[in-house]
């Protein structure tokens, strides 16, 4: 696309305050090198393109690399020209903690990410009751809370695109809190929701990236439990419907990337969508499973054994 052209379409939609969407990036950035542009040129005109603009931009932009080198001298400058401009806007200064916390919804302390998008907040992340006082398609309203516990935080904008805390983020994938589904509207995920609770066992890896020695050989995990009326209804409803389809239960934000399962996913690979600080669109991908199951049973609570020998008397 010309910078002429993008400035064009730009404006139209400025008189009716409407996103752009760019699609792709990496097209683009085919088209100039073909002709023999001067990339730097090009790429300082598309910047000064989206200072110009009110409208929101959203650029898509292929994968690229994938630790692949590609054979020709051509190939190999496309390869690191995407690189370049993946790195201009919007996803600078990424910590691998910022990531998680995209994917999971909340920070290392608990503390929900929409909340406080810019960086972890360990004191909302200890109140158990601030720490779940949020809302996603509405801004949050201050409540009071129980016992005089009191909420100073900043509350949590309204985001029903997904571009604060991702559609695939897990919190999100699992709980549409005050959102609309493909089941119905805010009341009707009511009764998806289930008691859980995950209970960590073993210690942390200190190579974060497994390239080191494991002296405990995998023996870590989280122990899952969760309660619920209908193992039908609410966790298998959950784990199938939700967590592993990409466009459910709202938007095409992709798979959870966290518990989701690998065999589900288009071609064994889950992906989701993130947004930078621009509106920059990025997909994120997970080839190999991150949580692996390795066993399980269904309880019934109380026991059979209670419900005969003490309840039913």
């Amino acid at each position: 696309m010309r910078q002429q052209a993008l400035t064009r379409r730009q404006q139209g939609a400025q008189a009716h305050r409407q996103p752009v969407l760019v699609d792709c990036l990496t097209l683009w950035l085919s088209n100039l090198m073909h002709v023999g542009a001067d990339l730097d040129q090009a790429t300082d005109e598309l910047l000064q393109a989206l200072d110009d603009s009110a409208s929101p931009v959203v650029f898509v932009s292929n994968e690229v690399g994938l630790g692949l080198v590609p054979e020709t001298p051509l190939g190999r400058r496309f390869r690191d020209e995407a690189g370049r401009l993946a790195k201009l806007d919007g996803f600078q200064g990424l910590t691998e903690d910022r990531l998680a916390a995209l994917l999971v919804g909340r920070w290392r302390s608990g503390a929900p990410f929409n909340r406080v998008p810019l960086g972890d907040n360990e004191d909302l992340g200890k109140n158990p009751l601030a720490n779940n006082n949020f809302l996603f398609d509405s801004d949050s309203p201050k409540l009071s809370l129980m016992n005089g516990q009191t909420d100073p935080y900043d509350m949590a904008k309204a985001d029903p695109v997904g571009i604060t805390c991702p559609w695939g983020a897990h919190i999100r994938k699992v709980n549409v809190r005050d959102s609309g589904s493909d089941i119905g509207g805010r009341v009707a995920t009511y009764s998806k929701r289930l008691l859980r609770v995950g209970v960590p066992f073993g210690q942390s890896l200190e190579d974060h990236y497994g390239e080191g020695r494991d002296p405990q050989n995998g023996d870590r995990g989280l122990l899952f439990l969760s309660i619920q009326s209908s193992i039908e209804n609410q966790f298998e409803f959950l784990q199938a419907r939700w967590m592993n389809d990409p466009s459910r239960p709202k938007m095409p934000g992709g798979n959870d990337m966290i518990v989701g399962q690998n065999a589900a996913a288009e071609g064994g690979v889950r992906r989701c969508t993130i947004f930078g600080s621009g509106l920059q669109q990025e997909q994120v991908s997970a080839p190999n499973q991150w949580v692996i199951p390795t066993g399980g049973g269904y309880f019934f609570v109380p026991s059979i054994t209670a419900l005969r020998e003490v309840i039913a008397r």
